[in-house]
């Protein structure tokens, strides 16, 4: 039901919406749900992050860096170097988790 009610209030939002699924001391898990064309932009990985793996469900998105530009697709997995500045846009209707380990 929880990825069924973000595709509900992303029904009616002009950006994307996010929740956190899961939090413990050293893991927290982040649904984001996109719809076509949507994007985040100039994003920074907090610093008490050790590591972060996004994950795509569904859809499919580009994540950019500087210098790096990516296409994932529904089922691909990608680990989001530390200490870059990135955007993720989507490229059709998205819901993406992030695996962020404390």
């Amino acid at each position: 039901m929880f990825l069924k009610e973000l595709l509900l209030e992303l029904e009616s939002s002009e950006e994307p919406v996010s929740k956190i699924m899961y939090e413990s001391n050293d893991t927290r898990m982040l649904a984001i749900a996109f719809k076509e064309n949507m994007s985040i932009v100039d994003c920074i990985i907090p610093d008490d992050v050790r590591s972060v793996n996004f994950h795509i469900i569904q859809g499919s998105i580009e994540y950019k860096e500087e210098t790096l530009s990516v296409m994932l697709e529904h089922y691909d997995d990608f680990k989001i170097p530390l200490n870059n500045k990135y955007s993720i846009n989507a490229l059709s209707e998205s819901i993406c988790l992030i695996v962020y380990g404390l």
